[in-house]
């Protein structure tokens, strides 16, 4: 475990026990390894690794309650007198409009966003430094084109599981909001599912979870981030209430490729730097709202 702090030679500041420099002279690492397997990790304390991670874990589910809280005093202030719908029909009703899916999740990432650079406050300079180079976008187009690849051909597997327990295949819950709010504001979503969401994510899993778990050893952060990040996708309501039959087989079939793109932007992150993974999870993203697009 790499926890316990060290002192930088040359200015003798305190220096994280995986950081590969100094952040305040710059002075490299004394220990050769630590530069290594570290090297291209944007490195926080452990504390603010994990006040990140929660921003974006807890913080999806918490804040994302308190934007739908204020949305539906907004739609309980819209209940027609008299109408042949009871309050909690017509709130339900409410909530399946495009435009206040798209609220929820637009200020929800706000706020997490938000919250992201306050606690990386000094260090948003040194973050904008991952994107000096051509490395990270090279890497990042290269790392989304075996996502792409494996994806596509998981894709054909995991319909075939589907219909091999005589389901129709069908998009997973995920994937299929996303998709009715894609085709109801295209460009709305490309903002908040696009752009703001991998980041967000970027930050919570990279940098946060896979960042503090990686002091256990990286082994433990891979496979600690890519479950984690594989069932955030995973559609919970499958096994409870599933809004057809062999849904929760669908749900099943597709967080393979979930946990798959984990592990792709983990080490993209490990070996090329938050600018690698962010860049491959944009176009990731990206490319999917796009072909979402297409009748």
């Amino acid at each position: 475990m790499r926890f316990t702090p060290t002192y930088c030679p040359n200015c003798g500041e305190k220096l994280d026990a995986i950081a590969p420099k100094c952040e305040h002279c710059g002075t490299p690492n004394r220990d050769p390894k630590i530069v290594k397997q570290y090297g291209h990790h944007f490195v926080l304390s452990p504390l603010r690794q994990v006040f990140m991670f929660l921003v974006g874990f807890l913080g999806l589910q918490i804040i994302g309650f308190l934007v739908e809280l204020v949305l539906e005093l907004i739609g309980i202030g819209q209940y027609p007198a008299g109408s042949e719908m009871t309050l909690a029909e017509f709130i339900t009703k409410f909530f399946k409009q495009p435009w206040v899916l798209l609220t929820t999740n637009g200020f929800t990432y706000l706020i997490i966003i938000g919250f992201i650079f306050l606690i990386l406050r000094k260090d948003v300079k040194r973050l904008g430094k991952e994107f000096n180079t051509w490395v990270p976008y090279v890497a990042g187009v290269a790392g989304f084109a075996v996502l792409f690849i494996v994806d596509l051909l998981w894709g054909q597997a995991s319909r075939a599981i589907i219909a091999a327990n005589g389901i129709t295949p069908q998009s997973n819950q995920n994937q299929t909001t996303i998709v009715a709010l894609v085709q109801a504001s295209p460009f709305v979503s490309l903002l908040i599912f696009g752009l703001m969401g991998p980041f967000a994510e970027e930050m919570t899993y990279r940098v946060g979870l896979f960042g503090f778990a990686s002091r256990f050893g990286k082994v433990a952060g891979y496979i600690v981030t890519a479950l984690i990040f594989g069932f955030i996708h995973f559609g919970w309501s499958a096994i409870f209430t599933p809004a057809y039959p062999g849904q929760l087989i669908v749900e099943l079939a597709n967080i393979p490729s979930y946990i798959f793109a984990g592990v792709i932007f983990c080490f993209l992150y490990d070996r090329y730097g938050f600018g690698a993974s962010l860049t491959a999870h944009l176009i990731n993203n990206v490319i999917s709202i796009l072909l979402s697009l297409i009748p």
